[in-house]
């Protein structure tokens, strides 16, 4: 429904202000795997038809290249999918957290497998380990970019290499042993954000909203822009600035 709902935003605004690259889940029963290709499809299809160029691709899949059984996978669903895709005015990726294997690794033979066959590739890439300075941090997100980008531009150079996803928390412990605080999350956005108007690279920043129902590392709930202060309302709060919207 997200790419129906930002279909009828562009609608009424008269222009594309919400693009949509629609995901596509991974299943180990090969006949959900199908039914949520077909989804994906006619979720795109009907957003497109609302409000033509909202969906501009399909992401098969959220960092599942991982070994040798599951990389293939991914492959396959580009492979067979991508005639369709294309016919639809729509283009074909992935989303992976392996990109810097392109250069060697268990999976470097896959994904260049797959920049042969995608569009685009979506390079999930987080501050380093212990990260407290933001803007060493955009740097060093810049240096791994460019280090897969070129990595995969060796294989086909008309891959659009993004950042599929990266943020900081505003409080708790993560994954990578940040420093979480409103201000460290507030000085990396706004560095991501300079960052990709100077060099003109897609970034999807994880994420508009906190997600408080998640479990293990309590950090993993915080990376949202805006948080919601009350499950009963309709109402969030831009943490950089503490304006409320409803």
């Amino acid at each position: 429904m997200i790419a129906r709902g930002a279909a009828q935003i562009n609608r009424d605004y008269g222009h594309v202000v919400l693009s949509i690259s629609q995901g596509i889940y991974q299943h180990t029963d090969g006949n959900l795997q199908n039914r949520e290709i077909d989804n994906a499809f006619s979720a795109a299809a009907d957003a497109n038809n609302i409000k033509s160029g909202t969906v501009w691709g399909l992401v098969f899949t959220n960092e599942w290249v991982t070994d040798g059984s599951n990389g293939p996978k991914v492959l396959d669903m580009i492979r067979r999918n991508k005639d369709r895709a294309h016919r639809m005015g729509l283009k074909v990726g992935t989303r992976v957290h392996t990109c810097g294997e392109i250069w060697g690794g268990n999976n470097q033979r896959i994904l260049q497998d797959i920049a042969r066959e995608s569009d685009f590739i979506m390079c999930n890439l987080y501050p380093p380990n212990g990260a407290n300075n933001p803007e060493a941090a955009v740097r060093a997100v810049s240096d791994a970019y460019y280090s897969a980008r070129d990595g995969f531009w060796r294989t086909n150079r008309n891959l659009d290499v993004q950042i599929g996803e990266t943020g900081w928390a505003s409080q708790g412990r993560t994954f990578n042993n940040a420093v979480n605080t409103v201000d460290n999350m507030k000085r990396f956005w706004e560095g991501m954000k300079n960052w990709s108007n100077q060099h003109r690279v897609k970034i999807n920043m994880f994420e508009a909203f906190n997600e408080p129902w998640k479990t293990g590392e309590e950090g993993e709930k915080h990376f949202g822009w805006w948080y919601r202060p009350d499950d009963n309302q309709a109402r969030y709060v831009e943490k950089a600035t503490g304006r409320v919207f409803t």
